[in-house]
This record gives structure tokens, C-alpha cells and sequence, in this order.
């Protein structure tokens, strides 16, 4: 599992990692439904499967929370050498996002588990107004005291 530092979820990981071994997929992406282009996303083929992973690009409603998973450490690796063979960055950086990508394109199967709308389980804290958004939430003072947790 590789999850961004720039955000809060609040969500039952559990579940989350259920779906990924319940379809037997060589990637699971959590997502959320979200529109703003600071997102990275999925886009899906006629059939609904994911069919490529973009950076700061609204391709579909899913945009990625940041925390991705991948069947074993030696795809994530084989994935990410790929990508920088390529060259493949987005203004000038490397994301994880895209790497599934090069799963794809050999075939693999990646899967998405959405937890709802932005805002209900998933809250960026990478830039200003989204953290002055989340502390001005109590969910931000419960998780500071670590009260439900």
C-alpha cells in the first residue's frame, strides 16, 4: 500500500482491501467523486474497467484519494521502472497514479473502490484552502485527539 501524505481519510481500510482480493486484481486505486483537475484519475473502457490513470487531467467523475495498492511489491517496482524508462512525468514529476498504467498495458486488471463524493471520507490537506477547510471541521479536532480512532 502506498498512500499520499497530503490528505485525511477517514474510511474503513478494511473494506477497502477486501475488494482487492474479493475481484483478484493485480491493482486497487481508492477513489472518490471529484472534479477539480488538481485530481489524478481514471478513466474506464465501454465495459466500465479501468482503462488508464491520468494526472491533473478530469478524464471521468473518480479521481484518485491517494492510496493505492498493488498485488505485490515486484509489479509496483517493474511499474515505476517502466514509467521513468519512459520518462512519463507531469509538470516536471513522477506519480504513482500513472504506474498503473504499464499494469494495464500488459493486461492486468485494476480495480477502483470509491468512497463517495470528495469531502465524505477524504479530505486534502495539500494545499492551504483545502487544509484551512478540513480545520475548520470537528472531524479535524477528533482526529487531532484521536478520538475514534
Amino acid at each position: 500500500m502506498i498512500a499520499n501524505s497530503d490528505q485525511y481519510v477517514d474510511v474503513d481500510i478494511n473494506a477497502y482491501l477486501h475488494a482487492m482480493n474479493e475481484c483478484d486484481a493485480a491493482g486497487l486505486i481508492m477513489t472518490m467523486n471529484a472534479s477539480d483537475p488538481k485530481w489524478s484519475f481514471v478513466g474506464f473502457d465501454s465495459q466500465g474497467h479501468i482503462n488508464r490513470v491520468v494526472e491533473k487531467e478530469v478524464i471521468s467523475d473518480e479521481a484518485t484519494v491517494g492510496i493505492y495498492n498493488f498485488r505485490s511489491g515486484g509489479q509496483l517496482v517493474s511499474a515505476i521502472e517502466a514509467m521513468v524508462l519512459k520518462d512519463l512525468r507531469v509538470n516536471g514529476e513522477f506519480y504513482v497514479a500513472p504506474a498503473y498504467n504499464e499494469l494495464i498495458e500488459q493486461g492486468a486488471k485494476v480495480i477502483h473502490y470509491s468512497i463517495g463524493a470528495e469531502g465524505h471520507g477524504m479530505y486534502g490537506l495539500g494545499i492551504p484552502a483545502d487544509l484551512n477547510l478540513f480545520l475548520s471541521l470537528p472531524l479535524s479536532r477528533q482526529a487531532a485527539s484521536g478520538v475514534g480512532n
